[in-house]
This record gives structure tokens, sequence and C-alpha cells, in this order.
């Protein structure tokens, strides 16, 4: 495990980090995935309160691989939405990232799925 992620690990308690991306009947494929990784539930009650946005999108993926760093925040809708609405969300995202690895370089890579799809 790099030291970016077992860092993240020790910061992030072990029920707001999870291994399967899905909620509400929507999932997200981890294949092709940096296996140096870790995602966090944005939703999970016991997160710091700088990493809780009052507008937050699902999950944040942190991942290593090689020299780069890749963080997506992932917001699931099942059914209709406004694009507006999770844009706000993944902004929340970014700025948990933010929080969370200060001064690290990133490439962010935002997802959506619809109900019922698993990319990959």
């Amino acid at each position: 495990m790099t030291k970016l992620i077992k860092a993240k690990h020790r910061q992030i308690v072990n029920r707001c980090r999870v291994g399967r991306l899905k909620k509400d009947g929507c999932a997200v494929s981890m294949k092709g995935a940096p296996t140096q990784r870790i995602v966090v539930d944005l939703d999970c009650g016991d997160l710091q309160p700088a990493l809780r946005g009052e507008r937050r999108c699902d999950y944040l993926f942190i991942g290593k691989e090689g020299k780069a760093s890749w963080v997506s925040p992932i917001e699931m809708k099942s059914g209709g939405f406004k694009a507006a609405d999770v844009i706000d969300q993944l902004q929340s995202g970014a700025s948990a990232a933010d929080a969370l690895l200060p001064g690290q370089p990133v490439v962010e890579s935002p997802r959506r799925t619809e109900s019922g799809e698993a990319p990959g």
C-alpha cells in the first residue's frame, strides 16, 4: 500500500470506507481502477465536518497508480435529476478532496451512473 493510501486509511474511520460502490439501486464497477485505493462514503456521519458538505456527492475515490494520484467525486442517481444539483454535489466532493489531500497533485475524473448501470 502506498504512503498516500496508508495515510488516508488511518485518517478515515473504518465505517466510512467502502469496498463496493452501490447505493439506491446504482453501482459503479471498480474494474480497471487503481488497486491502491480508498473509497470514502461521504454520507457517513462519522466523517470530520470539513469532509461533509451540505450538498455532497455519494463517494470520494482516491487511488494511486505509479506516480499519479487519482481523485474522483462520484454521485449516483436513479431516475431523473437536475444537472445543477449534481454539479453542486460533485463540487462538494472536490472540496472534500481538497480538505483531505491538501497540496496533492491529482487528476479528477467524475463519473455518473444511472440505476442499473455498472460501467466497466
